[in-house]
């Protein structure tokens, strides 16, 4: 008997269409990238920061290592922060351009916030963390 035949065919598949570019995501911003911070901007009204020391990115400046979050939408700015040390008991976060003047969220009893005059400080409270994210939201 002779040994069975095989076919093997191959057919192309065309490739689907890319959509346009103006549906597509849009890409990330890199807005730092240093020995200071690296960051990004994924989103218009997102930035992403990790902050290996005190510095400042956009509109945020930080007075010591923290990892930071920021959302900002008109009336309000969700933020989470953490302390990656494991040290230090406070973090301070300078917001240009914010009128923000009260914290709400699971973690808003540990952030006090002050009004300045080119934005805010707001201070959020790290101690006994241990490295756990610091969530809350600012408004005016």
């Amino acid at each position: 008997m002779p040994p069975a035949a095989m076919h093997i065919s191959c057919v192309p598949v065309p490739t689907p269409p890319r959509p346009p570019r103006s549906r597509r995501t849009p890409p990330v911003q890199v807005l730092r990238n240093d020995e200071t911070a690296q960051a990004i901007q994924p989103a218009p009204h997102v930035i992403a920061a990790a902050f290996w020391k005190a510095g400042s990115v956009g509109e945020v400046s930080v007075d010591r290592a923290a990892c930071v979050i920021l959302r900002k939408t008109p009336g309000m700015t969700r933020i989470s922060v953490s302390e990656p040390t494991q040290k230090e008991a406070t973090i301070v976060i300078d917001l240009a351009n914010t009128t923000v003047s009260r914290a709400n969220g699971p973690d808003a009893g540990r952030v006090s916030v002050v009004r300045r005059a080119d934005g805010a400080r707001v201070t959020v409270d790290v101690s006994a963390a241990a490295g756990r994210t610091v969530e809350f939201v600012l408004q005016r």
